[in-house]
């Protein structure tokens, strides 16, 4: 048996991160027939271990960290990990030992990796994240991805100029990746920043906006200026802040989901491909 985590029907790019897992009985069994669970917070060991216990010996994932590499290789899983993609598409080509091929590599992770005819690889990431590189590059054109997501048509015309997407910040109610998306940006109680590489977080308090008569869309996007991001998710961006963002040459996604968490927020980054914002969505003064 094998198990796949998973989010929104592509592969968790991040393990310690998962939510849900799809667990295969057996070789041939497409996705729809497998079993798929919710996994309880706490320790990703602890789910592994569980794991193991319930016959899985193989496990498909994207990047994770050392520890539980070395963890589950000692308990006998065997790990294939640094993988992208539509659960389907990952299942049947595993099936069909074609994994090491370049449409099911996790972008945004360095390292060697050896995969053939279901051989686990052994890649290593920056920061201390297993994952996968990229060869050749990123890229250029409609298909290439940058930091995980595809870059779409409208974003790959003539003139298109990479954006730094290592880094991006997410309006958050408070400084978890478990916290809700603060659907506000200017006045946002703050920013929860993601380098997508090494998948560190840190918090940016934005409470002195809280108290301004004005102004607060564009304080909040000096601060995530500041922080080096290159790209704001949110639910609403006024007309203040979308231009003083733009100005720092950083994109915006808004429109977040009522009720999305922040870590929720990384993987649609992350996995499913997002659309820049072409203006605020947002009147000023509300």
């Amino acid at each position: 048996m094998l198990a796949i985590p998973v989010f929104r029907a592509r592969v968790a790019p991040v393990l310690d991160w998962c939510s849900k897992i799809i667990i295969i009985p057996k070789e041939g069994t497409d996705a729809a027939s497998g079993l798929k669970l919710d996994v309880i917070k706490g320790s990703i060991f602890s789910l592994m271990r569980g794991l193991r216990e319930q016959g899985i010996s193989t496990l498909i994932c994207g990047a994770l960290s050392p520890e539980m590499l070395n963890y589950g290789e000692s308990i006998g899983l065997r790990i294939i990990h640094g993988i992208a993609g539509e659960i389907d598409e990952v299942l049947q080509a595993y099936q069909e030992g074609r994994l090491d091929m370049p449409q099911y590599r996790l972008p945004g992770c360095s390292g060697q990796r050896r995969y053939k005819g279901g051989a686990r690889c052994t890649c290593k990431g920056k920061n201390g994240i297993a994952g996968r590189k990229e060869p050749g590059g990123v890229g250029t054109g409609p298909g290439r991805k940058v930091a995980g997501r595809p870059v779409r048509e409208s974003e790959a015309g003539p003139g298109y100029k990479e954006c730094n997407m290592s880094k991006i910040a997410i309006t958050s109610e408070g400084p978890s990746l478990d916290d809700l998306v603060d659907p506000r940006f200017g006045r946002a109680a703050g920013f929860v920043v993601v380098d997508l590489e090494s998948m560190e977080t840190r918090y940016i308090d934005n409470g002195r906006t809280q108290v301004m008569a004005q102004g607060a869309g564009i304080q909040a996007a000096e601060l995530v200026a500041g922080a080096g991001v290159g790209c704001v998710l949110s639910g609403y961006v006024g007309p203040k802040a979308f231009r003083a963002l733009s100005a720092a040459k950083i994109k915006v996604v808004q429109n977040l989901e009522e009720g999305m968490t922040v870590r929720q927020a990384v993987e649609l980054f992350q996995t499913e491909g997002v659309q820049f914002a072409n203006g605020p969505n947002r009147e000023a003064g509300r």
